[in-house]
Protein backbone atom coordinates (compact mmCIF):
# COMPACT_ATOMS: atom_id res chain seq x y z
CA UNK A 1 0.00 0.00 0.00
CA UNK A 2 1.41 3.29 -0.95
CA UNK A 3 1.15 6.20 1.44
CA UNK A 4 -0.23 9.56 -0.53
CA UNK A 5 -1.34 11.09 2.14
CA UNK A 6 1.08 14.22 1.74
CA UNK A 7 -1.43 15.20 -0.65
CA UNK A 8 -3.68 16.88 1.77
CA UNK A 9 -0.67 18.46 3.57
CA UNK A 10 -2.18 17.45 6.67
CA UNK A 11 -0.89 14.79 9.37
CA UNK A 12 -2.28 11.36 9.39
CA UNK A 13 -2.40 7.76 10.90
CA UNK A 14 -3.54 4.40 9.62
CA UNK A 15 -4.13 0.91 10.30
CA UNK A 16 -2.85 -1.57 7.93
CA UNK A 17 -5.06 -4.95 8.36
CA UNK A 18 -3.86 -8.13 6.76
CA UNK A 19 -5.48 -11.47 6.41
CA UNK A 20 -2.78 -14.16 6.96
CA UNK A 21 -5.15 -17.00 7.16
CA UNK A 22 -5.69 -19.00 4.32
CA UNK A 23 -8.30 -17.29 2.51
CA UNK A 24 -5.43 -14.04 1.88
CA UNK A 25 -8.68 -11.93 1.94
CA UNK A 26 -10.40 -9.66 3.38
CA UNK A 27 -13.29 -8.74 1.71
CA UNK A 28 -15.27 -11.17 4.11
CA UNK A 29 -17.37 -10.34 6.57
CA UNK A 30 -15.42 -11.95 9.47
CA UNK A 31 -12.45 -9.77 8.33
CA UNK A 32 -14.78 -6.51 8.10
CA UNK A 33 -16.28 -6.94 11.44
CA UNK A 34 -12.49 -6.51 12.56
CA UNK A 35 -12.26 -3.65 10.73
CA UNK A 36 -15.19 -2.35 12.06
CA UNK A 37 -14.46 -2.99 15.63
CA UNK A 38 -11.02 -1.31 15.10
CA UNK A 39 -12.62 1.45 13.50
CA UNK A 40 -14.77 2.15 16.49
CA UNK A 41 -12.43 2.12 18.79
CA UNK A 42 -10.37 4.06 17.38
CA UNK A 43 -12.98 6.58 17.08
CA UNK A 44 -13.79 6.36 20.75
CA UNK A 45 -9.92 7.16 21.60
CA UNK A 46 -9.90 10.14 23.74
CA UNK A 47 -6.60 12.05 24.91
CA UNK A 48 -6.91 14.05 28.13
CA UNK A 49 -4.42 16.60 28.02
CA UNK A 50 -4.91 18.71 31.12
CA UNK A 51 -8.58 19.60 31.26
CA UNK A 52 -8.93 19.13 27.52
CA UNK A 53 -10.61 15.77 26.17
CA UNK A 54 -9.17 15.25 22.10
CA UNK A 55 -10.74 12.79 19.99
CA UNK A 56 -10.36 11.82 16.63
CA UNK A 57 -13.59 13.95 15.67
CA UNK A 58 -12.25 17.11 16.86
CA UNK A 59 -8.68 16.78 15.24
CA UNK A 60 -10.31 14.89 12.21
CA UNK A 61 -9.19 16.62 9.21
CA UNK A 62 -12.74 19.22 6.92
CA UNK A 63 -13.20 19.91 3.76
CA UNK A 64 -14.24 23.61 3.15
CA UNK A 65 -17.63 23.73 2.68
CA UNK A 66 -18.48 20.05 4.82
CA UNK A 67 -18.69 19.57 8.10
CA UNK A 68 -17.97 15.93 8.44
CA UNK A 69 -14.07 14.41 8.56
CA UNK A 70 -12.91 13.56 5.18
CA UNK A 71 -12.66 9.50 5.23
CA UNK A 72 -13.06 6.96 1.93
CA UNK A 73 -16.57 6.26 1.29
CA UNK A 74 -15.36 1.91 1.99
CA UNK A 75 -14.87 3.02 5.69
CA UNK A 76 -18.48 4.73 5.94
CA UNK A 77 -19.69 1.61 4.79
CA UNK A 78 -18.22 -1.00 7.25
CA UNK A 79 -21.21 -0.31 9.26
CA UNK A 80 -23.64 -1.64 7.27
CA UNK A 81 -25.57 -4.41 7.62
CA UNK A 82 -23.91 -6.71 5.22
CA UNK A 83 -20.88 -4.67 4.56
CA UNK A 84 -19.88 -6.74 1.07
CA UNK A 85 -23.22 -6.08 -0.78
CA UNK A 86 -23.25 -2.48 0.19
CA UNK A 87 -19.61 -1.79 -1.01
CA UNK A 88 -19.71 -4.19 -4.03
CA UNK A 89 -20.23 -0.49 -6.76
CA UNK A 90 -16.84 0.20 -4.94
CA UNK A 91 -14.48 -2.75 -5.27
CA UNK A 92 -12.93 -1.36 -8.45
CA UNK A 93 -9.15 -1.04 -8.73
CA UNK A 94 -7.38 1.02 -8.62
CA UNK A 95 -10.23 3.86 -8.90
CA UNK A 96 -13.65 3.15 -9.26
CA UNK A 97 -15.74 6.39 -10.70
CA UNK A 98 -19.30 6.93 -9.25
CA UNK A 99 -21.90 9.75 -10.47
CA UNK A 100 -18.24 11.70 -12.15
CA UNK A 101 -16.48 10.95 -8.79
CA UNK A 102 -13.20 9.07 -8.84
CA UNK A 103 -12.29 7.06 -5.97
CA UNK A 104 -9.02 6.11 -5.19
CA UNK A 105 -9.03 2.56 -4.28
CA UNK A 106 -4.76 1.95 -4.14
CA UNK A 107 -5.03 3.78 -0.97
CA UNK A 108 -7.18 1.04 0.88
CA UNK A 109 -6.57 -1.85 -0.54
CA UNK A 110 -3.23 -4.18 -1.22
CA UNK A 111 -2.32 -7.78 -2.64
CA UNK A 112 -4.98 -6.77 -4.93
CA UNK A 113 -6.39 -10.10 -7.67
CA UNK A 114 -8.83 -9.15 -10.07
CA UNK A 115 -11.60 -10.98 -11.38
CA UNK A 116 -11.91 -10.77 -15.30
CA UNK A 117 -10.03 -8.06 -17.88
CA UNK A 118 -9.29 -4.77 -17.38
CA UNK A 119 -12.27 -2.47 -18.39
CA UNK A 120 -12.20 0.54 -20.97
CA UNK A 121 -11.27 2.93 -18.26
CA UNK A 122 -8.11 0.76 -16.72
CA UNK A 123 -9.80 -0.20 -13.97
CA UNK A 124 -11.29 -4.16 -13.03
CA UNK A 125 -13.31 -5.17 -10.65
CA UNK A 126 -11.92 -6.84 -7.52
CA UNK A 127 -11.86 -10.26 -6.71
CA UNK A 128 -10.03 -10.45 -3.56
CA UNK A 129 -7.49 -8.08 -1.73
CA UNK A 130 -5.28 -9.15 1.11
CA UNK A 131 -4.62 -6.13 2.82
CA UNK A 132 -6.99 -2.94 3.66
CA UNK A 133 -6.13 -0.12 5.08
CA UNK A 134 -8.09 2.64 7.34
CA UNK A 135 -6.89 5.93 6.95
CA UNK A 136 -7.64 8.38 9.49
CA UNK A 137 -6.30 11.85 8.24
CA UNK A 138 -5.83 15.13 10.71
CA UNK A 139 -5.82 18.60 10.11
CA UNK A 140 -2.41 20.43 9.67
CA UNK A 141 -1.67 22.25 13.31
CA UNK A 142 -1.97 25.94 12.90
CA UNK A 143 0.11 26.11 16.72
CA UNK A 144 2.58 24.84 18.49
CA UNK A 145 -0.14 23.99 20.97
CA UNK A 146 -2.43 22.12 18.24
CA UNK A 147 1.04 20.25 16.99
CA UNK A 148 1.60 18.91 20.69
CA UNK A 149 -2.06 18.17 21.07
CA UNK A 150 -2.57 16.17 17.48
CA UNK A 151 1.30 14.55 18.40
CA UNK A 152 -0.20 13.28 22.21
CA UNK A 153 -3.09 11.84 20.02
CA UNK A 154 -1.37 9.88 17.58
CA UNK A 155 1.21 8.28 20.72
CA UNK A 156 -2.28 7.20 22.09
CA UNK A 157 -3.20 5.95 18.50
CA UNK A 158 -0.10 3.79 18.46
CA UNK A 159 -0.86 2.63 22.29
CA UNK A 160 -3.88 1.61 21.15
CA UNK A 161 -3.35 -0.20 18.27
CA UNK A 162 0.03 -1.96 20.31
CA UNK A 163 -2.63 -3.83 22.35
CA UNK A 164 -4.97 -5.15 19.53
CA UNK A 165 -4.75 -9.06 18.96
CA UNK A 166 -7.44 -10.17 16.55
CA UNK A 167 -7.04 -14.17 15.65
CA UNK A 168 -6.24 -14.89 11.52
CA UNK A 169 -5.15 -11.09 10.88
CA UNK A 170 -1.96 -8.81 11.45
CA UNK A 171 -2.11 -5.04 12.31
CA UNK A 172 0.65 -2.47 11.12
CA UNK A 173 0.06 0.78 11.98
CA UNK A 174 1.68 4.24 11.49
CA UNK A 175 1.20 7.72 12.08
CA UNK A 176 3.32 11.24 10.86
CA UNK A 177 5.00 11.71 14.25
CA UNK A 178 5.72 7.85 14.77
CA UNK A 179 8.57 7.79 11.59
CA UNK A 180 10.61 10.34 13.49
CA UNK A 181 10.17 9.17 16.76
CA UNK A 182 11.28 5.56 16.07
CA UNK A 183 14.70 7.16 13.78
CA UNK A 184 15.15 8.46 17.61
CA UNK A 185 14.82 5.54 19.37
CA UNK A 186 17.03 2.99 17.24
CA UNK A 187 19.66 5.58 17.84
CA UNK A 188 18.80 4.96 21.59
CA UNK A 189 18.72 1.51 21.75
CA UNK A 190 22.33 1.50 19.20
CA UNK A 191 24.28 3.98 21.79
CA UNK A 192 24.97 1.30 24.54
CA UNK A 193 26.41 -0.60 21.38
CA UNK A 194 29.29 2.13 20.64
CA UNK A 195 31.91 1.97 23.25
CA UNK A 196 32.18 -2.22 22.13
CA UNK A 197 31.84 -0.83 18.80
CA UNK A 198 35.11 1.58 19.63
CA UNK A 199 37.17 -1.56 21.80
CA UNK A 200 36.49 -4.30 18.87
CA UNK A 201 37.30 -2.06 15.80
CA UNK A 202 40.24 -0.61 17.70
CA UNK A 203 41.76 -4.26 18.48
CA UNK A 204 40.84 -5.01 15.22
CA UNK A 205 43.19 -2.12 13.32
CA UNK A 206 45.96 -2.71 16.04
CA UNK A 207 46.07 -6.45 15.12
CA UNK A 208 45.89 -5.50 11.44
CA UNK A 209 48.46 -3.17 11.81
CA UNK A 210 50.62 -5.97 12.91
CA UNK A 211 53.12 -7.76 10.80
CA UNK A 212 55.97 -10.08 11.05
CA UNK A 213 58.50 -7.64 11.44
CA UNK A 214 58.76 -4.87 14.69
CA UNK A 215 59.46 -2.55 12.49
CA UNK A 216 57.56 -3.18 9.87
CA UNK A 217 54.50 -3.38 12.14
CA UNK A 218 52.62 0.03 12.60
CA UNK A 219 49.81 -0.15 16.01
CA UNK A 220 50.19 3.66 16.62
CA UNK A 221 49.38 4.15 12.78
CA UNK A 222 45.75 2.41 13.72
CA UNK A 223 45.48 4.88 16.90
CA UNK A 224 45.91 7.42 14.91
CA UNK A 225 43.42 6.00 12.42
CA UNK A 226 40.66 5.18 15.49
CA UNK A 227 41.75 9.00 16.57
CA UNK A 228 41.47 10.81 13.25
CA UNK A 229 37.54 9.45 13.17
CA UNK A 230 37.34 10.49 16.62
CA UNK A 231 38.56 14.19 15.55
CA UNK A 232 35.59 14.11 12.84
CA UNK A 233 32.72 13.59 15.25
CA UNK A 234 33.77 15.58 17.89
CA UNK A 235 34.22 18.53 15.64
CA UNK A 236 31.02 17.92 13.58
CA UNK A 237 28.98 17.48 16.84
CA UNK A 238 30.61 20.50 18.58
CA UNK A 239 30.47 22.91 14.86
CA UNK A 240 26.65 22.33 14.30
CA UNK A 241 25.91 22.44 18.01
CA UNK A 242 27.74 25.54 18.35
CA UNK A 243 25.62 27.36 15.40
CA UNK A 244 22.54 25.90 16.80
CA UNK A 245 21.82 22.92 15.04
CA UNK A 246 18.98 20.69 16.73
CA UNK A 247 20.57 17.51 17.70
CA UNK A 248 18.73 13.99 17.97
CA UNK A 249 19.38 10.53 19.61
CA UNK A 250 19.54 9.37 16.08
CA UNK A 251 22.57 11.28 15.87
CA UNK A 252 24.07 8.66 17.69
CA UNK A 253 24.76 6.36 14.83
CA UNK A 254 26.59 8.43 13.26
CA UNK A 255 29.93 7.46 14.77
CA UNK A 256 29.62 3.88 13.63
CA UNK A 257 29.67 4.89 9.70
CA UNK A 258 32.63 7.27 10.32
CA UNK A 259 34.70 5.41 12.14
CA UNK A 260 34.40 2.80 9.59
CA UNK A 261 34.86 5.03 6.71
CA UNK A 262 37.44 6.72 8.26
CA UNK A 263 39.31 3.17 8.55
CA UNK A 264 38.49 2.17 5.54
CA UNK A 265 40.62 5.12 4.12
CA UNK A 266 43.21 4.14 7.09
CA UNK A 267 44.13 0.76 5.07
CA UNK A 268 43.94 1.83 1.79
CA UNK A 269 46.72 3.99 2.61
CA UNK A 270 49.00 2.01 4.61
CA UNK A 271 48.29 -0.57 1.56
CA UNK A 272 50.13 2.18 -1.07
CA UNK A 273 52.49 2.17 1.40
CA UNK A 274 53.50 -1.09 1.50
CA UNK A 275 53.65 -0.94 -2.37
CA UNK A 276 56.79 1.10 -1.91
CA UNK A 277 60.00 0.20 -1.83
CA UNK A 278 61.59 -0.09 1.55
CA UNK A 279 64.74 1.31 0.10
CA UNK A 280 63.07 4.70 -1.34
CA UNK A 281 63.35 7.68 0.75
CA UNK A 282 60.26 8.63 3.19
CA UNK A 283 59.52 11.21 1.13
CA UNK A 284 59.04 9.57 -1.88
CA UNK A 285 57.52 6.70 -0.61
CA UNK A 286 54.45 9.29 0.94
CA UNK A 287 54.34 11.25 -2.50
CA UNK A 288 53.14 7.61 -4.10
CA UNK A 289 51.39 6.32 -1.93
CA UNK A 290 49.68 9.63 -1.37
CA UNK A 291 49.51 9.68 -5.80
CA UNK A 292 47.83 6.36 -5.36
CA UNK A 293 45.25 6.78 -2.97
CA UNK A 294 44.20 10.42 -2.34
CA UNK A 295 42.10 10.64 -5.31
CA UNK A 296 40.05 8.06 -4.63
CA UNK A 297 39.69 8.93 -0.91
CA UNK A 298 38.68 12.50 -2.11
CA UNK A 299 35.95 10.94 -5.05
CA UNK A 300 34.54 8.83 -2.23
CA UNK A 301 34.06 11.14 0.48
CA UNK A 302 32.51 14.19 -2.38
CA UNK A 303 30.02 11.19 -3.30
CA UNK A 304 29.41 9.92 0.38
CA UNK A 305 29.09 13.80 1.22
CA UNK A 306 26.67 14.63 -1.54
CA UNK A 307 24.54 11.79 -1.17
CA UNK A 308 23.76 12.85 2.63
CA UNK A 309 23.49 16.88 1.90
CA UNK A 310 20.90 15.39 -0.62
CA UNK A 311 19.38 13.56 2.71
CA UNK A 312 19.73 17.13 4.64
CA UNK A 313 16.82 18.72 2.93
CA UNK A 314 14.30 15.68 3.44
CA UNK A 315 11.13 17.14 5.34
CA UNK A 316 11.35 14.19 7.71
CA UNK A 317 13.41 16.73 10.80
CA UNK A 318 15.32 13.47 12.16
CA UNK A 319 16.74 12.29 8.45
CA UNK A 320 17.72 15.80 8.14
CA UNK A 321 19.16 16.28 10.90
CA UNK A 322 21.35 13.04 10.92
CA UNK A 323 22.32 13.25 7.42
CA UNK A 324 23.44 17.03 8.11
CA UNK A 325 25.45 15.68 10.80
CA UNK A 326 27.23 12.99 8.55
CA UNK A 327 28.21 15.01 5.69
CA UNK A 328 29.57 17.74 7.84
CA UNK A 329 31.84 14.62 9.27
CA UNK A 330 32.54 13.20 6.24
CA UNK A 331 33.81 16.17 5.51
CA UNK A 332 35.84 16.63 8.41
CA UNK A 333 36.55 13.23 8.05
CA UNK A 334 38.47 13.71 5.09
CA UNK A 335 40.13 16.78 6.09
CA UNK A 336 42.03 15.47 8.80
CA UNK A 337 42.51 12.39 6.85
CA UNK A 338 44.69 14.23 4.66
CA UNK A 339 46.52 16.21 7.51
CA UNK A 340 46.28 14.49 10.51
CA UNK A 341 46.86 11.05 9.50
CA UNK A 342 48.91 11.70 6.60
CA UNK A 343 51.41 13.64 9.19
CA UNK A 344 51.20 10.56 11.66
CA UNK A 345 51.81 7.82 8.65
CA UNK A 346 55.07 10.44 7.64
CA UNK A 347 56.42 9.90 10.82
CA UNK A 348 55.75 6.40 10.95
CA UNK A 349 57.53 6.11 7.82
CA UNK A 350 60.44 7.97 9.38
CA UNK A 351 60.58 5.51 12.75
CA UNK A 352 60.94 2.28 9.95
CA UNK A 353 63.20 3.75 8.26
CA UNK A 354 65.45 4.41 11.14
CA UNK A 355 64.95 1.28 12.41
CA UNK A 356 63.11 1.84 15.00
CA UNK A 357 60.75 -0.72 17.48
CA UNK A 358 56.97 0.03 16.47
CA UNK A 359 55.90 -0.03 20.51
CA UNK A 360 58.96 1.40 22.59
CA UNK A 361 60.68 3.59 19.50
CA UNK A 362 64.25 2.03 20.20
CA UNK A 363 66.56 1.62 17.70
CA UNK A 364 67.22 -2.19 17.19
CA UNK A 365 69.29 -4.41 15.32
CA UNK A 366 68.35 -5.93 12.31
CA UNK A 367 67.73 -9.90 12.57
CA UNK A 368 70.34 -10.57 10.01
CA UNK A 369 73.03 -8.89 12.39
CA UNK A 370 71.69 -10.80 15.49
CA UNK A 371 73.57 -13.88 15.51
CA UNK A 372 75.25 -13.22 18.65
CA UNK A 373 72.05 -11.59 20.48
CA UNK A 374 69.90 -13.34 23.09
CA UNK A 375 67.04 -15.60 21.76
CA UNK A 376 64.39 -13.27 23.24
CA UNK A 377 66.18 -9.94 21.68
CA UNK A 378 65.88 -11.91 18.67
CA UNK A 379 62.15 -12.77 19.17
CA UNK A 380 61.03 -9.66 20.95
CA UNK A 381 63.28 -6.52 19.11
CA UNK A 382 65.39 -7.98 16.20
CA UNK A 383 63.35 -6.50 12.79
CA UNK A 384 64.26 -4.50 10.15
CA UNK A 385 66.40 -4.60 7.34
CA UNK A 386 70.17 -3.49 6.24
CA UNK A 387 70.57 -0.56 4.20
CA UNK A 388 74.37 0.14 4.49
CA UNK A 389 76.94 -1.79 4.30
CA UNK A 390 78.51 -4.14 2.16
CA UNK A 391 75.47 -6.02 1.39
CA UNK A 392 72.04 -4.97 1.84
CA UNK A 393 69.18 -7.30 3.33
CA UNK A 394 65.63 -6.99 2.90
CA UNK A 395 63.91 -10.02 3.58
CA UNK A 396 61.09 -10.98 0.91
CA UNK A 397 58.25 -10.71 3.25
CA UNK A 398 58.73 -8.17 5.66
CA UNK A 399 55.77 -5.79 5.52
CA UNK A 400 53.33 -9.31 5.38
CA UNK A 401 50.43 -8.71 7.69
CA UNK A 402 49.08 -11.60 9.54
CA UNK A 403 45.59 -11.52 7.76
CA UNK A 404 47.28 -11.93 4.41
CA UNK A 405 49.44 -14.85 5.54
CA UNK A 406 46.12 -16.24 6.95
CA UNK A 407 44.11 -15.74 3.29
Amino acid sequence: LRDAYSIFGASYAYVIIEDVSVQQNVLRNEILAIARDIYQRINDLTVHIDWYEVTYRKLCYVEPQMRNCLEHPFINLLNSTNPITAMQVLLRYPQATISNHTIDNALIFGGVTLRGALGADGNGNIARASALRLPFILRSPESSEDAAVNAHWQYAFVDLLSKLRYPGVQLYYNTAVTWSSEIERNGELILPYLPVLFVTLTIFCVYSCFTSDWVVSKPWLALCGIINACCAVISTMGTLVYVGFPFLQMVYIMPFLILSISVDNMFLMLSSWRATHPLQSVEDRMAKAMGDTAVSIMITALTNGLSFSVGSISQFMAVRTFCTYCALAILFGFLYQMTFFTACMALTGRREAANRHCLTFQKITPRSDCDDRSLIYRLFCASGYRTTGPSRVIPSKLDQQFLTEFF
